[in-house]
C-alpha cells in the first residue's frame, strides 16, 4: 500500500508518527509488533516493526509503516515479510551464553544493547543469534551470533539516517 502525493509543511513530530504506526498495525491485527527504527525523509515518517515472541525480535515478520508527517495519516504499508512468514515459532533454546558470544564480536566495538533475535541466515534459514548493537570508529553496527553454534551470522553497517529504538 502506498499512498502518493506531496507532503506539505511538517506538523508532526518523528514521535507522534511513530505512535500514529503503532496504532495503525494494532487496528489491523499486527500485534506484538515493537518498533525498533525511525527514520525520517522529506516530511514522511517511516518506520521499521519488527514482532515480537517471548521477548525475542522475529526480524523474518517485519512490517514498515510510512506516515505523513503533515496530517498524520498513514501513506505506506510494506507487509509482505509478515503475511508470508508470520507463525507462532517454536523457540530453541540458546545453547551458548551470552557472555561466550560476545566475545565473538570484535573487541574494538563497544556494545551498548545486547538481544535475541530470529534472522534469516545466507542460505535464507532462520536462525536463532544474539544482536549485539554497537559502535566503533564512530559507525553503529548490528552483530548477531548464531545462539545455537557461535558463528557470525550477520554485520550490518547502520546508516547515520537511521534511529535505533531497541
Amino acid at each position: 500500500m502506498l499512498v502518493s502525493r506531496p507532503m506539505t509543511e511538517k506538523k508532526w513530530s518523528l514521535y507522534d508518527g511513530a505512535r500514529k504506526a503503532q496504532d495503525f498495525l494494532k487496528e489491523n491485527k499486527m500485534d506484538d509488533m515493537k518498533l525498533y527504527q525511525s527514520q525520517e525523509y522529506d516530511h514522511t515518517g517511516v518506520y521499521s516493526f519488527l514482532y515480537e515472541q517471548d521477548g525475542v525480535k522475529i526480524y523474518p515478520d517485519s512490517v514498515n509503516v510510512k506516515v505523513a508527517l503533515d496530517r498524520g495519516e498513514v501513506a505506506g504499508l510494506t507487509a509482505d515479510n509478515y503475511f508470508k512468514n508470520h507463525v507462532k515459532r517454536n523457540l530453541p533454546k540458546p545453547k551458548i551464553p551470552v557472555e561466550e558470544a560476545k566475545k565473538k564480536v570484535n573487541p574494538a566495538l563497544h556494545i551498548q544493547e545486547d538481544s535475541m533475535a530470529v534472522i534469516d541466515n545466507d542460505l535464507n534459514e532462520e536462525v536463532l543469534a544474539y544482536e549485539f548493537l554497537g559502535v566503533m570508529n564512530n559507525n553503529t553496527y548490528r552483530i548477531y551470533i548464531n545462539a545455537l553454534d557461535g558463528n557470525e551470522e550477520k554485520v550490518e553497517k547502520l546508516s547515520e539516517a537511521a534511529v535505533s529504538t531497541s
